[in-house]
């Protein structure tokens, strides 16, 4: 298995190992803050390489509560953050407790601290209208976040909140997010949950909200938004048929900006920032000068 990083424009080849001291059988989430320390995280816990494949350090990670174990989420939008300064990893906290994903009362995430290899859950949890309608939202009802440095940044995918966590200052805000180009309301489901075309279909009529990226660059927030359908279809429609909003925030999670995006030519598989702006990355099925041996990247620059 090989690991592959661009850096201006030059790869770095690294071989990895299956087996052994410095094996790596399996990576959910990375993280790269160097090329010579690479976090690479895992259901189970998480190692840190350097540029030569060797295994710097390895740890696992489990949570065990009063009455539930523990970790760290791995899926999409949902990667933890290894904060080097402070020798801690902040995430997206899962648990065995029902009813999933979203048990009551429940810390949403926690820190975990290397040093002493101790979890800490922050005191931040379901807002009210999740506690309320979160069962009823089908399958939009994902949480995604985005962890710079000192602030956790999360959403709903069916909320046009924006949410923001000061890991420094221990306190929260919260700020409506609504576009004014799209529809933002998203309707409940009401159909049988094991119904996946009736739930598939709820997700492609209502609005989808992705994660709010914070720019430490700009001191700004971005959000991507799919909204309604940009125009009817005699077939099938798809997410790649709706429309797409990149809505920008000041400081005080105010919106300054909204743009729309061709809907035909980006894909949101992930996202990233630097000092010349957004970064998100993806092939889309319907853009036809695709070549799906590459994966394409776009960056979105916005004054």
């Amino acid at each position: 298995m090989y690991l592959i990083l661009i850096r201006k424009h030059c790869p770095i080849i690294i071989e990895l190992e299956r087996e052994g001291a410095n094996g790596v059988p399996y990576i959910d989430n990375m993280q790269v803050l160097s090329s010579d320390s690479i976090v690479c995280f895992a259901d189970n816990g998480f190692l840190i390489l350097n540029s030569n494949g060797e295994v710097l350090k390895r740890e696992t990670m489990n949570y065990s509560g009063s009455d539930y174990i523990a970790n760290f989420d791995v899926g999409a939008f949902a990667q933890p953050f290894y904060n080097r300064s402070q020798n801690r990893i902040y995430g997206r906290l899962i648990t065995s407790k029902e009813p999933y994903p979203y048990p009551e009362g429940q810390q949403l995430f926690a820190e975990y601290n290397i040093e002493n290899q101790t979890w800490r859950l922050l005191p931040i949890y379901l807002p009210s209208y999740m506690q309320e309608n979160w069962q009823r939202m089908g399958q939009n009802r994902n949480l995604n976040m985005w962890i710079s440095d000192d602030r956790i940044c999360y959403n709903f995918t069916c909320l046009s909140d924006i949410f923001v966590y000061n890991i420094l200052k221990q306190n929260g805000r919260v700020a409506g997010g609504e576009s004014r180009l799209i529809h933002s309301n998203v309707s409940p489901y009401n159909g049988n949950p094991q119904n996946e075309k009736a739930r598939w279909e709820h997700w492609i009529e209502n609005p989808v909200f992705y994660t709010p990226i914070y720019d430490k660059y700009k001191d700004l927030y971005y959000r991507i938004q799919i909204g309604e359908l940009k125009e009817q279809l005699s077939e099938a429609p798809t997410p790649y048929d709706k429309k797409i909003v990149l809505a920008v925030f000041n400081s005080k999670l105010e919106i300054i900006a909204e743009h729309q995006l061709d809907n035909y030519k980006y894909n949101f598989l992930f996202f990233g920032v630097d000092k010349e702006g957004l970064i998100v990355g993806g092939n889309n099925p319907k853009d036809t000068t695709v070549d799906f041996e590459t994966l394409k990247l776009y960056r979105l620059r916005v004054s």
